[in-house]
């Protein structure tokens, strides 16, 4: 399902909350928790889709009169401006080989080559491989987030509360310690805050760096690398392909905010706005309790928002930021529609059953019928068809838009 403004917004915050210190025995986030949290993203975004029911506020701002474009007169609300063959200005990009060598110098830190040693204690700068688990001092239990049965660990990265990582210097491989130690009083996990805890620790193996040769190159497993000229190829290639496709992004919204721009809407129904805002609150709720339920510490919804508002620079009440929003995604798909309208793009059922079904097939969890479906996702069939709409229009503006660089 094509999602514009309320779906990327919340789903951007998701992977910027995903990046905090998650692990109760972690102080700082390391890289390795960093790419497991970006794989984590699309998973957390398919659980939100399918959490179970939905508001009471949701339910009916779906099933309100005039919540529609449907039901709204498009010619008395919407006064379209320039259109088609708008020009917008984006830079294009292009990856330099000194853009590759940057990537290469971050993969020397966050992936760097290294190799087993044997024979010695566990030493400050080292890598090893750690079992662990942590419990409360005073009632001997074991609390959320702070077990793992293999993590890698920088000794000196102070990714680690105070004294977890000096604890293991002078280790050895097979050696178990009980770190007693005790989380800052400002740690961000309130049940762990100010506790003395003990962290039972087992080493599995030390590693220190190796140099990032040909051999290292060709150990990364990725098709068509033999050593580290062909890697810079495959890397160049590869950060040129992810640059091209947000260009894409970029030109598209671009055009899009070009064309609302030019419009003027003179009245935005408010059972459209109340509708977008119960889907907000809706999202913000469900992505905060699965978060929660996936790293063991709460994260409530005004978290998200707030987090948005941050990031967006709002000045004013989570309230007024959510009703804003709102009412400019109204004002987009208003727009939008009329611009199908005066062109003639619809959706048919048939496109709008095949999409349905195609978002369907891929869900991970299964469901007895499309209404169901559409349901846990938190939208009806009519809002579907409308952001289906949406993105058909936005194809049909970008290809007639002209698109320049901007000038240096």
């Amino acid at each position: 399902m094509k999602k514009y403004l309320i779906g990327k917004g919340v789903a951007a915050v998701l992977a910027l909350a995903l990046t905090a210190p998650v692990l109760g025995g972690c102080e700082n986030v390391s890289e390795q928790d960093i790419q497991s949290a970006a794989e984590a993203v699309s998973d957390a975004a398919t659980a939100i889709s399918e959490a179970a029911g939905t508001s009471e506020e949701l339910e009916a701002a779906l099933n309100a009169a005039n919540a529609y474009i449907r039901d709204v007169d498009l010619e008395s609300l919407v006064q379209l401006g320039d259109y088609k063959g708008v020009t917008v200005e984006v830079e294009k990009p292009e990856i330099s080989a000194e853009d590759v060598e940057t990537y290469l110098e971050y993969m020397e830190q966050s992936m760097p080559a290294s190799k087993e040693v044997t024979g010695r204690p566990v030493q400050e700068g080292d890598t090893v491989n750690i079992a662990f688990a942590g419990r409360l001092k005073e009632t001997d239990e074991y609390f959320d987030g702070g077990t793992s049965e293999s993590y890698d660990l920088v000794i000196g990265s102070h990714s680690f509360i105070d004294g977890f990582e000096e604890g293991l210097i002078g280790a050895e491989i097979g050696e178990t310690r009980d770190l007693e130690l005790k989380f800052p009083d400002s740690y961000h996990a309130e049940n762990l805050a100010g506790k003395e805890v003990i962290f039972e620790t087992t080493v599995h193996s030390i590693k220190v760096q190796a140099p990032m040769d040909d051999a290292y190159a060709a150990g990364l497993g990725l098709e068509g690398v033999t050593d580290m000229a062909s890697l810079k190829t495959y890397l160049q290639k590869q950060m040129q392909a992810q640059d091209d496709e947000t260009y894409k992004e970029k030109v598209e919204e671009a055009v899009i905010e070009k064309v609302v721009g030019n419009a003027i809407v003179s009245e935005t129904p408010q059972e459209m706005v109340d509708r977008y805002v119960a889907q907000f609150n809706q999202q913000a709720t469900l992505m905060a309790q699965n978060y929660s339920a996936m790293y063991g510490y709460t994260v409530t919804a005004d978290d998200f928002v707030n987090m948005l508002m941050t990031q967006n620079n709002f000045t004013g009440t989570a309230e007024e930021y959510i009703r804003d929003r709102a009412k400019q995604t109204a004002n987009r798909y208003l727009v939008l529609a009329d611009v199908a309208a005066q062109e003639g793009i619809t959706i048919t059922d048939e496109e709008l059953e095949a999409s349905i079904k195609e978002d369907l097939s891929s869900a991970t969890q299964p469901y007895d019928n499309l209404d169901d479906y559409l349901k846990a996702l938190g939208v009806s069939k009519e809002g579907y068809r409308e952001e289906l709409l949406g993105h058909k229009v936005a194809e049909f503006l970008t290809e007639q838009a002209t698109v320049k660089e901007p000038a240096k």
